[in-house]
């Protein structure tokens, strides 16, 4: 599924259907591959422990764990051991760190752009193109999702 576990832009180069394959696997995780509860528990023990360590600049780490969308998104990017040797680099860079961004889909556009090479803009491209892509009532049952659950966390578990 993945090249070689390598951050290096030569095994993963940002041009080519393979850097174009890791934007449909993010884009479209929820259709893709299922991971194990194991994995995505490690996986979000990686992000919340880089996040504690180097908080983003404000200060103000994101509230709540990352959910579980982030945590398969983030898998779906490369084999985990090159997820985590971006993490150690991130961690060395100007050893004391790069803080980390203000939520947990910053870890999902740094893994793209030092794994692949695949910049912020493309990936958010992809994403508005996957949107326009889904069906009007694939779009209204999201919409439909959300207002849902808006309403049951609104009614504080109250039927």
């Amino acid at each position: 599924m993945f090249p070689e576990t390598q951050t290096n832009q030569a095994a993963y180069p940002a041009d080519g259907p393979a850097a174009d394959a890791a934007l449909d696997r993010v884009v479209s995780i929820s259709h893709g591959r299922k991971f194990a509860g194991d994995e995505i528990t490690h996986a979000r023990g990686w992000l919340m422990s880089y996040m504690a360590k180097h908080p983003p600049k404000s200060g103000k780490p994101p509230a709540a764990a990352p959910d579980d969308a982030i945590v398969r998104q983030f898998l779906s990017i490369a084999a985990p051991a090159a997820l985590q040797n971006v993490l150690f680099d991130l961690h060395a860079d100007g050893y004391g760190g790069t803080p980390a961004g203000e939520s947990w889909g910053w870890f999902i556009s740094v893994a793209l752009q030092r794994i692949w090479g695949i910049s912020p803009q493309r990936l958010r491209q992809r994403r508005e193109q996957a949107r326009a892509q889904r069906k009007p009532e694939q779009r209204v049952m999201t919409f439909a999702a959300a207002a849902a659950a808006a309403g049951s966390a609104n009614s504080g578990g109250r039927a």
